[in-house]
């Protein structure tokens, strides 16, 4: 009942952003600017089972999209994904971070995120297993999926966003026209609203505009798109 709520008041709130600003709603949580075509290509950072995000915006653009995702229990599902869009889903089985270096990935076995961070409420309070992961920063994604200038970029990394979104992770996203950012102040206890919003307000500052409706994910587009 209440998804079917959520689902209707976003279907509203689609028919706004559309006639407002051509911002469009993306299952299973995400809201992007309706500009995207076949020749876009996607970095999507955090994928679950199914990289439901990277599918949805294949299925609707005949885009590309390059998955980001350390979790074994995933791999499985995401190689099946890639399998049967060969040509528009390429699965990296890396972690993303502020610094490439080798870390600890804390996999939980009773929810579907894991995460670098070992106090993330998942990694208390679940069965775990851990294991190490190699972790890549925003330049080396883009070197490794050969996307000097993707048109899209999701991140969803459980926390180590604060990391990543550094000086130097900055400096790689203020060219980019869209970039969703899910946050995850409490859920990591280090982090507070109060963090989430100066990093909001630093990428707003780069000339981002942003729209978010459920406090946490965000897309941040740019005032004027850059070629």
């Amino acid at each position: 009942m209440i998804n079917s709520i959520r689902q209707f008041f976003y279907q509203v709130l689609s028919i706004f952003y559309k006639t407002r600003s051509n911002i469009i709603f993306i299952k299973p949580d995400y809201w992007i600017v309706d500009n995207l075509t076949p020749k876009s290509k996607v970095i999507d950072i955090g994928l679950g089972f199914d990289a439901d995000f990277s599918v949805n915006l294949i299925n609707k653009y005949k885009l590309k999209t390059y998955g980001f995702d350390p979790t074994k229990k995933h791999h499985q599902g995401l190689l099946s994904i890639q399998n049967m869009y060969p040509n528009n889903f390429r699965l990296y089985k890396y972690a993303i971070a502020a610094k490439n270096m080798g870390m600890t990935f804390y996999e939980t076995q009773d929810n579907v995120s894991g995460s670098l961070i070992p106090n993330h409420k998942n990694i208390t309070n679940d069965k775990i297993i851990k294991y190490q992961v190699k972790a890549i920063d925003l330049k080396k994604v883009l070197k490794l999926s050969n996307v000097k200038k993707p048109d899209l970029i999701k991140i969803d990394i459980e926390g180590e966003e604060y990391n990543l979104l550094s000086n130097d992770g900055l400096n790689i996203i203020k060219n980019i026209n869209q970039i969703i950012i899910e946050f995850h102040h409490g859920t990591v206890p280090k982090y507070t609203k109060s963090d989430t919003l100066t990093l909001v307000n630093k990428i707003k500052s780069l000339g981002f505009n942003f729209l978010c409706i459920d406090g946490r994910n965000y897309l941040f587009y740019k005032r004027k798109i850059n070629a």
